[in-house]
């Protein structure tokens, strides 16, 4: 799928406006599960993590595996951003991304979704899970 068909798909009708962020918010806090959370969120990053790192990966390893090494590749990537700016080895973001991929798996390894919570509180259920990984790597810069 080209990026233009596919910015459409995950944006709606609303690509390159600042309804299609809202959109794009919407679709990740009201997901059923963390993986579809993460599935709409930044839509333009997850095309190439989907087409030239999940896909490539899966291709060689199981589903799990190539969800796991996507989620720490994209880390790795944010922490390369990180030393760039901040001239300073970071490794903080990849280990986060790699808890993160932990609760996708683990998720789904139990075939856990969240479709009878009421929508509202759903975005809570997706910020819990997200803090529960930030907390053990980024506690020191929080307390």
């Amino acid at each position: 799928m080209k990026l233009k068909k596919y910015l459409t798909y995950k944006f709606g009708n609303y690509t390159g406006s600042f309804d299609g962020i809202l959109y794009m918010l919407k679709q990740s806090f009201l997901a059923p599960t963390f993986r579809e959370f993460w599935q709409n969120w930044n839509p333009l990053w997850s095309y190439y993590l989907i087409y030239y790192v999940y896909k490539p990966f899966n291709k060689l390893f199981t589903k799990s595996l190539s969800i796991l090494l996507t989620f720490v590749i994209s880390g790795f990537l944010h922490d390369c951003v990180a030393m760039i700016l901040m001239q300073k080895y970071s490794y903080k973001m990849t280990l986060f991304f790699f808890l993160l991929a932990i609760f996708v798996l683990v998720e789904k390894a139990l075939n856990f979704n969240i479709t009878k919570l009421p929508k509202p509180l759903r975005p809570i259920y997706h910020l819990t899970l997200i803090a529960l990984c930030a907390l053990p790597i980024f506690a020191e810069n929080i307390f």
